[in-house]
């Protein structure tokens, strides 16, 4: 019996961020610098 299947899609190479911006946004993949937007998850008012 499966529980779970996950799919994750290919990425391709980019050069990644250097050290000092990768700490400053929190990755070194620019492909994952996405910006926080709190207020549109979570339950609906």
């Amino acid at each position: 019996m499966a529980l779970a299947m996950a799919y994750v899609p290919w990425q391709k190479w980019q050069q990644p961020y250097d050290f000092e911006k990768g700490l400053m946004v929190g990755t070194i993949f620019p492909d994952l610098d996405l910006p926080f937007l709190g207020y549109q998850g979570g339950m609906k008012r």
